[in-house]
């Protein structure tokens, strides 16, 4: 991915959650699962897999940009968001909250 996005100044964490967000939306899609798990990668490029690609990056789109302008504009969501994202940081870091 950095040779995709190498003039964009994204970091390898921005690039490998863009891709995990992008799979999660496909793995979604049963047609294009069916397709990834019975075909390789050249014949689930020729079916409805590529689509489901572009639906998926449009979808998550809309999504990120529905879940951030809720974010920013509601401090009851922001602060909800901040309390998951530093448990999910510290379960990451195999930390314990103490309370």
């Amino acid at each position: 991915m950095n040779d995709l996005f190498i003039e964009d100044g994204l970091s390898e964490n921005d690039m490998l959650n863009y891709a995990n967000t992008i799979m999660g939306k496909v793995s979604e899609n049963e047609v294009a699962m069916d397709q990834v798990n019975n075909n390789s990668k050249e014949q689930a490029m020729l079916g409805q897999f590529p689509e489901a690609i572009q639906t998926a990056i449009i979808d998550s789109m809309d999504t990120h940009n529905a879940m951030a302008m809720k974010a920013l504009s509601s401090d009851l969501v922001a602060k909800g968001i901040a309390s998951l994202v530093f448990d999910m940081l510290i379960k990451g870091m195999g930390k314990t909250q103490q309370a």
